[in-house]
């Protein structure tokens, strides 16, 4: 056998060392994934409001790696008293699962609290998972949990609105069950304090009647508000269709980092896809049964949102996109015929 010398020539040790690590990491992956094939991991996936595009993501990762993931799916219903009621008298058996995948940060604070570092969780599409408790640090939960975070600030898509049209009197609906609309509201009103705009919380608990009331009151807008904004909360993001159907009934311009909302007619966001998200998080899981130590991890994070608008609404608010700002956007057609 020649000398490594004489193989690699004068390659730099760098360069050596790094070639070392790249064929050990292969190796470790094959390795892996030729021991999951033939050990099926047993996922228990809890859900807040039924499947998305990011629970479809996180299946098609797993098994384009060649993964034998058998999933059972528990979906809450958007009802947290009844997961934490199945968790505590082990109606879920969750020792019986290898992982947890869990959407949300009201679902992943239920399932941590209750199962106490038992079983390894996976979180996916948490706004701030940082702020909201569920993790130490984006540089590594210290627990038997990770995940990847939807954080895009709120902040951030203001700012972008503001470039393209005047915002004076921001409405933010603010639902006072979950974490995150206080986190979002609180960001929202710094930034307010910085440039100009008044922001004004709305409170929609989340019940039908409460949000056709406060609907209703936007409906018959008196000139307070010129925008509302609808932030990433499980509740509101379920209810698109509705919350559409009745602002496209105003003049008043919508805010909403929400593909589904843009859809329905809001008229810009800057929007996570959740099927990416949900790919990382498959991405994730596999790093941790290759042996990744899961409590120092770094959390995921979304790299390059995409800034949304839809384009009826542009024609029908006559909002005038500077030129500076055409190439940046993604224009997409109403999933409505914007006529309700």
């Amino acid at each position: 056998m020649a000398p490594i010398r004489k193989v690699f020539g004068c390659v730099p040790l760098k360069v050596l060392r790094f070639l070392v690590y790249l064929i050990i990491a292969q190796l470790t992956l094959s390795a892996f994934i030729e021991r999951a094939s033939a050990e099926p991991i047993e996922i228990l996936m809890v859900l807040w409001r039924g499947e998305t595009e990011a629970e479809r993501g996180f299946r098609d990762k797993l098994e384009k790696a060649g993964v034998d993931a058998r999933i059972t799916v528990y979906n809450a219903d958007q009802d947290r008293k009844a997961l934490a009621t199945a968790l505590r008298t082990g109606e879920l058996k969750v020792d019986t699962f290898d992982y947890i995948y869990t959407f949300g940060t009201t679902v992943s604070h239920v399932v941590k609290t209750n199962i106490k570092n038992k079983v390894p969780q996976v979180f996916c599409v948490s706004f701030n998972p940082v702020k909201s408790g569920l993790v130490n640090s984006f540089k590594g939960s210290g627990g038997n949990i990770t995940g990847v975070s939807s954080l895009i600030p709120i902040g951030q898509s203001v700012k972008i609105a503001t470039s393209i049209f005047r915002v004076g009197h921001l409405a933010v609906l603010f639902n006072p069950r979950e974490q995150n609309s206080y986190i979002q509201v609180d960001e929202l009103i710094m930034l307010g304090q910085k440039i100009g705009i008044q922001i004004t919380p709305v409170r929609v608990a989340p019940t039908d009647a409460f949000l056709d009331q406060v609907l209703s009151q936007l409906t018959i807008n008196d000139g307070r508000f010129d925008t509302v904004l609808i932030p990433g909360d499980s509740y509101l993001k379920s209810q698109a269709a509705k919350v559409m159907a009745a602002l496209r009934k105003t003049n008043l311009k919508t805010i909403a980092n929400s593909v589904d909302y843009i859809r329905e007619g809001a008229l810009i966001g800057m929007v996570a896809d959740f099927y990416t998200i949900g790919q990382s998080c498959g991405d994730t899981l596999l790093r941790v049964q290759s042996g990744k130590n899961i409590a120092q991890m770094p959390i995921g994070t979304i790299k390059f949102p995409d800034i949304m608008m839809n384009q009826d609404t542009i024609q029908r608010l006559n909002i005038k996109i500077p030129p500076e700002m055409e190439q940046k956007i993604h224009l997409i057609a109403s999933e409505t015929d914007g006529s309700s």
